[in-house]
């Protein structure tokens, strides 16, 4: 479908090889093990749509949940603070210099009416 094209060029933006939306994971057999990636706004959908890559890490699917629950509420030093864990612990992560350089931007001119989502410029 579109959001799943759409989704292929946004694997750029997160250093991701393959992404999943929410509606796409619950269709998948257990056994996938999914890390969060964020939650983004699709040109032409109201709703931000959740969206997960494989991941077979559980340290790093947890610490990513903490994370991300810390970004969704606004409490950007508790997202940096796990963030920088991740980067930390893993080197070569893609996601963390995404995020790190977003609640940096964020603590100087926070977003007006947070919902935890970001609006995909492609598309």
């Amino acid at each position: 479908g579109n959001l799943a094209a759409r989704l292929e060029g946004v694997n750029k933006t997160y250093g991701t090889r393959i992404l999943f939306s929410a509606a796409t994971v619950e269709g998948l057999a257990n056994g996938i093990s999914l890390r969060p990636v964020d939650r983004v706004r699709v040109k032409g959908k109201a709703q931000p749509v959740d969206i997960f890559t494989p991941c077979d890490d559980p340290n790093l699917i947890a610490q990513t949940e903490r994370a991300m629950a810390a970004y969704r509420n606004a409490d950007w030093p508790a997202a940096r603070a796990v963030w920088q864990q991740i980067r930390a612990d893993y080197p070569d992560d893609t996601l963390a210099p995404v995020f790190l350089g977003r609640i940096d931007e964020f603590e100087r001119d926070a977003p007006a009416a947070w919902d935890g989502s970001v609006a995909l410029e492609k598309g």
